[in-house]
């Protein structure tokens, strides 16, 4: 046996003594009526293991431009929904609010967004890229479509369209009032 093949199956018996504990831990606590865990099972924990490598790339390409994920995030949604309000932006980008108005004033000294009085409401700003900001959004776009693409490989364009009306409708839930514990869902009850 070469010396690569051996430390592989040591790799290898070491991550299945791991998974074995893992295992036992869970069983020994479903005894214990506690409910097994399995970190992987949860779907937002994987959700955060996605957002967080995409981001990590992605963050080596801003770099260059000057920009931070969040301040991606506030140029793709303005780009995408212009003359939008703060709070309507916060929505659009889940960015906390204060972190939102650092990221807009450090944008707005770049001259990358504006604020403008909303004609109907002068208490409003609505909130626009300028020029530079639309510059800048098309010269990074293709950079995080590539990204994209590569987060993708591998999956059929009908399993990403399901998809993604199954994440439309997780939002539509957590926007919702909170449903009895007993209500079934549509998809239950047929």
């Amino acid at each position: 046996m070469s010396r690569a093949s051996s430390v592989a199956e040591q790799v290898k018996e070491r991550v299945c003594a791991v998974i074995r504990e893992a295992l036992a831990a869970n069983v020994h606590r479903a005894r214990g009526r506690q409910p097994a865990f399995v970190l992987e099972d949860h779907i937002y924990y994987l959700f955060t293991q996605i957002v967080g490598r995409r981001n990590r790339r992605i963050v080596e390409k801003l770099r260059r431009f000057g920009i931070t994920v969040p301040k991606w995030r506030v140029l793709a949604a303005l780009h995408a929904r212009p003359a939008v309000t703060m709070n309507q932006l916060a929505e659009l980008t889940t960015i906390e609010r204060t972190t939102l108005t650092r990221t807009i004033d450090a944008m707005a000294r770049a001259r990358l967004v504006e604020r403008r009085a909303d004609a109907r409401d002068r208490r409003n700003m609505r909130l626009r890229l300028q020029a530079k900001g639309e510059r800048l959004f098309s010269r990074i776009l293709p950079l995080v479509l590539e990204e994209n693409e590569n987060s993708t490989r591998g999956i059929g364009r009908r399993d990403l369209d399901r998809f993604r009306r199954m994440l439309f409708q997780m939002i539509e839930n957590l926007d919702r009032a909170p449903a009895k514990a007993n209500e079934n869902s549509e998809e239950e009850r047929q």
